[in-house]
This record gives C-alpha cells, sequence and structure tokens, in this order.
C-alpha cells in the first residue's frame, strides 16, 4: 500500500489553524477597535470638558454680575431682599469658582484662574470696605468697578479659549468618528476577508475531497468505477489509496467478467443463428399447425437473440467500445416501425401510437434508438401478463423531443423502483415468472445517455408503468 504524501496536511492540525486564524482576526480586529474606541472616548472627554468650562466660566461671571448689581441696590435701597439677593449671588459665585478649579487643566486655563480667583478675591474685600466706611464713596466705586471689569473680562477670556477649544475637539471628535467607522468597517473586511480565506481552505482542504468521495462511493452503486484523486489531508489521501486499489481490483474482475460474458454470447450467438435459420428454411415445408409451432420456436429464438444482444450490447459499453452512427432520422417513423414489429406478438395487447403528423428530423443512431424503443415496448408486453392497452406517446418541445411507453401492467413497486435500471437487477415479484436476465433497461440507459439524454420511470403496482425516453434538442457529439 503506497503511504499517502508526507507533505500533505493533517486534518487535525488544519482545522486547529483554521480556528486560530480566525481567533487572532477577531482579536485584532477587537484590538484595533478598542484602540480607535479609546482615542474617540479622550476626545469626547476633552469636549465634554472644555465645553463644561465654558458654561460654568459663563454661570461664575453671571454671578459676580449679580452680585455687584444686588450689591449697588442695596446701598442705594437698603432692603432685606437686595442683601438675602446679595448673599446668594456671593455663594453661587463661590461656588462656580469651586467648580472651575479642577477644569483649569492646561498652565494658560490655570493663569486666568488664578488671576479671576485674584480679581474677585479683591473684588470681595472692596466692597467689604466700602460697605464698612474705610473708603470714600467715589474711590470704591472706582475700584469696585474695575475689579469686576477685570475679573469679567478674565472669566470671558477662559469662556472664549475654551469655546475655541471645543470646537477643535469637535472637529477632533468627528474625525475620530469617522476614522472609527472606517476602521469598524475596515475590521468587518478584514474578518469576513479571514473568513473567506478559511473556508475556501478547508473547502478545497476537506469538503471538495469529501464531496468527489461522496460522489465515487454512490457511483459504485451505478456500476462505476471512477478512482479518487490524491488531495486533501493526509488522511483523506490514505482512504483515497485504500479505495483506489479497490477500484483497481474491482476493475480487473470487471474485465475478466466482460471477456467471459462476451465469449458466451459470441458462442451462443452462432448455434441460435444457424437454429433460426433452420427453423425459417423448415416453415416451407410443414403443415400450418407445424409451421405455426415453427413461428413460436422462431419468437423464442428471437427473443433469445435479443438478451445474447444486450448481453454482448453491456460488454461494449462497459468496456467503452459502444460506437455511435449518427444520421438525420425520422422519430416518428422510428416510433411506427419499433410498434409494427410487436403489434403481432400478442393479441391480447394493443398498442397505440401518438405522434406528431409532421416529420420529426433528429440526429441519432437509428439502430441504437430503435434497440431503446423495442426494449421499451418489449418490457411493457412482457410485464402486462394480462394484456391491456399500451401506448407509445412521441413528442417534440424547444427543449428536445420524449417518447414514453405507458402500460397497464403489474407495475413496480417503491423499493425497487430506484433499481430498475442497474444490470442483472430484476424485481422479487418477476424474477420467477418472467423471463429475462435484467440488461435491457440497462443497456437503453447507456445509450439514451450517450445521445445526452436520459430515461426515467414512474410506476404504481398494479396499475402499471411509464417509461420516458428523453432527447435534448441538440445531442452531444
Amino acid at each position: 500500500m503506497k503511504a499517502p504524501s508526507p507533505k500533505a496536511a493533517r486534518l487535525v492540525p488544519l482545522l486547529r489553524g483554521a480556528g486560530t486564524a480566525l481567533g487572532l482576526a477577531g482579536l485584532v480586529a477587537s484590538g484595533v477597535l478598542i484602540v480607535a474606541t479609546t482615542r474617540l472616548e479622550r476626545v469626547a472627554s476633552q469636549l465634554s470638558g472644555a465645553v463644561e468650562t465654558v458654561s460654568v466660566a459663563a454661570q461664575a461671571e453671571r454671578a459676580l454680575l449679580m452680585h455687584s448689581r444686588e450689591c449697588d441696590l442695596l446701598g442705594t435701597t437698603k432692603l432685606p431682599e437686595h442683601r438675602a439677593k446679595r448673599d446668594r449671588a456671593r455663594q453661587e459665585l463661590d461656588r462656580w469658582l469651586t467648580e472651575l478649579a479642577p477644569l483649569a487643566e492646561s498652565p494658560i486655563e490655570r493663569e486666568l484662574f488664578q488671576r479671576i480667583r485674584s480679581d474677585v478675591s479683591a473684588y470681595i474685600a472692596a466692597r467689604e470696605q466700602s460697605e464698612s466706611g474705610n473708603t470714600s464713596a467715589g474711590d470704591s466705586g472706582l475700584a469696585v468697578d474695575g475689579l469686576v471689569s477685570a475679573a469679567g473680562r478674565a472669566l470671558a477670556t477662559l469662556a472664549q479659549l475654551n469655546h475655541e477649544e471645543s470646537q477643535t475637539f469637535q472637529r477632533a471628535a468627528e474625525f475620530e468618528n469617522t476614522r472609527a467607522n472606517v476602521i469598524g468597517w475596515s475590521m468587518v473586511g478584514f474578518v469576513l476577508l479571514v473568513g473567506a480565506g478559511v473556508f475556501y481552505l478547508l473547502n478545497r482542504q476537506i469538503e471538495a475531497p469529501l464531496q468527489r468521495m461522496k460522489e465515487r462511493i454512490v457511483g459504485l452503486e451505478a456500476g462505476k468505477l471512477a478512482p479518487l484523486p490524491l488531495d486533501g489531508p493526509a488522511e483523506f489521501r490514505g482512504i483515497a489509496v485504500v479505495f483506489n486499489e479497490l477500484i483497481a481490483q474491482l476493475q480487473l474482475q470487471r474485465e475478466s467478467q466482460l471477456r467471459f460474458l462476451a465469449g458466451i454470447a459470441h458462442d451462443l450467438r452462432t448455434p441460435l443463428q444457424a437454429i433460426k435459420l433452420s427453423a425459417e428454411l423448415l416453415g416451407d415445408h410443414l403443415s400450418a399447425e407445424q409451421r405455426a409451432t415453427v413461428r413460436t420456436i422462431d419468437r423464442q429464438i428471437s427473443q433469445l437473440d435479443r438478451q445474447v444482444g444486450d448481453l454482448l450490447d453491456t460488454t461494449r459499453i462497459e468496456s467503452g467500445q459502444l460506437e455511435l452512427r449518427i444520421s438525420e432520422q425520422d422519430l416518428a417513423q422510428l416510433v411506427e416501425t419499433s410498434a409494427k414489429v410487436f403489434r403481432g406478438l400478442s393479441a391480447r395487447h394493443r398498442i397505440q401510437v401518438t405522434a406528431p403528423d409532421k416529420p420529426i428530423i433528429y440526429p441519432c443512431d437509428p439502430t441504437r434508438i430503435g434497440q431503446v424503443l423495442n426494449n421499451l415496448l418489449s418490457n411493457a408486453i412482457k410485464y402486462s401478463p394480462s394484456g391491456g392497452e399500451i401506448t407509445a406517446a412521441l413528442s417534440a418541445s424547444a427543449s428536445g423531443v420524449e417518447f414514453a411507453v405507458t402500460d397497464q401492467g403489474i407495475g413496480i413497486s417503491a423499493e425497487d423502483l430506484p433499481h430498475v435500471f442497474e444490470p442483472f437487477r430484476r424485481t422479487a415479484a418477476t424474477r420467477e415468472a418472467i423471463p429475462g436476465v435484467g440488461l435491457g433497461l440497462s443497456v437503453a440507459r447507456r445509450i439514451a445517455e450517450a445521445h445526452g439524454g436520459s430515461i426515467e420511470v414512474k410506476s404504481v403496482p398494479a396499475a402499471g408503468s411509464s417509461f420516458t425516453l428523453s432527447l435534448p434538442k441538440t445531442p452531444p457529439r
């Protein structure tokens, strides 16, 4: 036994490698997506911080202006409600400045915040001195206004700076989002590409060899002895080596059987022809009753001759020596000729032919197609022992031509139906009661296939069968 090629991959490592490739592709895609998502989250966080800084600075500036306004109104009106609003504005100003402190992250922002804190503290101190009467009203008003303006400008500058940063971060976020989408789809394509590559590899290395192996094994049942190619994983190649050795042994046995059958058929045909000729010569010198007996002998010899012919055709077909002599023929005439041959064989059967009025010209081997028609009609008579009508219908369509023979005989059981075209295969119900060796339908199918066509059968037990020969519009050369 030949050992599998050492270069062939083994099945388990191949599957493990395919799984590893898919896993690595998934990890790479996940890692790239995580990096892209992290960058997008960082930019989004920076954008959120800038927007929050703008909002807090605006709130602080509003609280500062509210505090200054309420202090002026309190100095003018001395009303308690303005004192309460002033105190509330002071609390809000302190709160917003407390929230603004951690938002000032860059050196420029921290410097601005220190200036704001310093100006606000100076402003509060100036207000307190003004309220306590330690400074003159004019000097106090100028100092307070200057400090409020300075603190407001610093807050406005901080807000403007973060507004510009927010726009920058927004553009960066849009860019990162676009890039994340591109990377995401690219990773999807990458994973799909890797998956397609793995699928192609597995299909080529595993599925395709398995499919070929299945076809060869199924072909054995139909008598097709085709070897397996030595491809795929090492395990498959080992199976192929054993399978091909089995095929080689079966081919040797088949060749021996074919030679044996061909010898028997050839040896039988010579005495059969001699007996047939002798019967024909005797018919001229016998009485009517004796001639009827001779005609019966002649019919039996003709039937036996057809069986021997089927045997010879089987050996030719199996050895690849079936030769077709193609010529333009009128199929309607071929059908009518075959029907005439069998109309006089049985008084219990009525053979009806239906065909188009105009000729159907078709390129075929008339002898071989006639052999198929004769076989189908012969079987229709043989498997209708009680008689009845047999219909031979010829039809033409755009796809080709069909010839159907329908009988009212014993039919074929469902379990036997798939095997009727196998050589030497006969149903259990007819094996003893009806003579034959089971080669006619096998030969007919091979002749139909040689013309590029097929034969199909439909049957109902105890109700009859219908065999349809289908030939394509343009037969193969």
